[in-house]
């Protein structure tokens, strides 16, 4: 059932439906990464031993995003990451935005995810040789807690004590700069201790997410939310266990094909939809062809599914909305070019029919009385009622009808006519 549900603060009035608003378009894309749809992200388990796990989980708690997250369990000797082959070549100096949120439900004081790309000094020479891997431990600058959800921006040198989070696994790039695990950089120092390092080009992975590695007593905890800026191109990998679905908004006010007037039209209005992951919003569009092509209105999101469309001009409108989830997935459009859903905005006043008097009793039959009025212009109740009309020579309301004389039966019509208008003046006289 449709509700009416109206948000003034973000109703959208019809009344400049013909100016398309120009909305800020955020140059971000959220990946939703699951079982299913992996987008190239793959679990390894590193040596000495292949035998940590890594899954797609529900939870824990309430990730950052979604409803889930990748978990990442080991020993004290094994590795476990996943991991993905992108952003070869990128410099360091262009990434502008780098976090990601970790959980620990068991492990040391110290132990988190740990965020790793494969190291290249130069990225413009050419040469793509294996030179280790640039490493992120938040526990350098900042306290790493248990049971709890924290994001690290990664790029902020100010965390915690400032003294910096990332060191080269590479023995020599290590001792020939400051970044040491032992005495880590903060991310302007790397930059300036690399001008032309980054991240290096090759097709195997070189973007990882690790848990362990030699760490005593082992580690059991979550990653979620990978963000990933270069040059202001943001990508976020959401992990998720479920593949998202989003359902399918269905217009149902005005009706497809309806013809009212600008008052008429307050709304349109449709039907809620459900996702995986919620809230949902919704997105409205209007065109003035069947096509679908010529944009007249555009909204931005919608927590309601419905628009007001308050002083909607005259026109045609070819309408359609769709859903999207928390993750930026959207549900197919409820209409198109193959499905459309018209609605006529008309404004001419409608003449009603002329009112026609009852002359003979087999007007009356088979509900024809419906049709027909008395001497009055009053309508019948039933057919018997007609049919009384016409044996009485069409009298009601104490005035007659004459069946052979028409010009009787038009000024009968017009008086009583006449007097529903002097009524109606007596009335504005009353109230104004």
């Amino acid at each position: 059932m449709i509700i009416k549900r109206i948000s003034s603060a973000l109703a959208f009035g019809f009344a400049a439906v013909l100016v398309v608003p120009v909305l800020a378009s955020a140059a971000s894309t959220t990946n939703v990464v699951t079982p299913t749809n992996s987008q190239g992200w793959v679990f390894i388990q590193e040596s000495p031993t292949a035998s940590g796990s890594g899954s797609f989980v529900n939870g824990p708690g309430t990730p950052p995003l979604g409803t889930g997250s990748v978990n990442l369990a080991v020993d004290s000797t094994r590795g476990e990451v996943i991991a993905k082959s992108a952003y070869q070549k990128t410099k360091f100096a262009d990434i502008t935005e780098l976090e990601y949120s970790t959980y620990r439900t068991s492990g040391a004081d110290a132990l988190a995810v740990a965020l790793q790309f494969d190291f290249d000094n130069n990225v413009t020479d050419g040469d793509n040789g294996f030179r280790g891997r640039v490493v992120y431990e938040p526990y350098h600058t900042q306290t790493v807690t248990t049971g709890a959800w924290q994001t690290w921006d990664t790029l902020n040198d100010a965390a915690g004590n400032g003294t910096g989070n990332w060191w080269l696994s590479d023995g020599t790039f290590a001792a020939s700069s400051t970044c040491a695990q032992a005495t880590p950089c903060t991310w302007n120092e790397l930059k300036t201790e690399f001008p032309d390092g980054g991240v290096r080009d090759t097709t195997n992975p070189n973007v990882w997410l690790k848990a362990g590695g030699g760490w005593a007593g082992g580690f059991n905890g979550n990653v979620d939310a990978l963000t990933v800026g270069v040059n202001g191109n943001i990508n976020v990998y959401n992990f998720e266990l479920n593949d998202p679905t989003v359902s399918t908004p269905v217009i149902g006010i005005p009706a497809h094909n309806s013809v009212v007037t600008t008052a008429e039209l307050e709304r349109i209005d449709w039907s809620d939809s459900t996702a995986t992951y919620g809230p949902v919003s919704y997105q409205y569009r209007s065109y003035t062809d069947a096509g679908y092509t010529l944009l007249a209105y555009a909204s931005g999101d919608l927590t309601e599914s419905e628009i007001a469309t308050t002083g909607t001009p005259e026109g045609i409108y070819y309408v359609q909305v769709r859903a999207k989830d928390s993750l930026g997935n959207f549900s197919e459009w409820s209409n198109s070019a193959t499905n459309t859903h018209k609605i006529t905005v008309d404004n001419t006043p409608v003449t009603p029919p002329a009112q026609v008097v009852a002359t003979d009793k087999d007007q009356c039959k088979n509900d024809g009385y419906k049709n027909f009025v008395n001497a009055a212009g009053k309508s019948f109740k039933n057919q018997g009622a007609c049919v009384s009309s016409v044996a009485s020579n069409g009298k009601a309301g104490g005035t007659a009808a004459n069946k052979d004389n028409d010009s009787s039966v038009v000024s009968a019509v017009s008086a009583a006519a006449a007097s529903v208008v002097n009524s109606a003046k007596g009335l504005a006289k009353k109230f104004l």
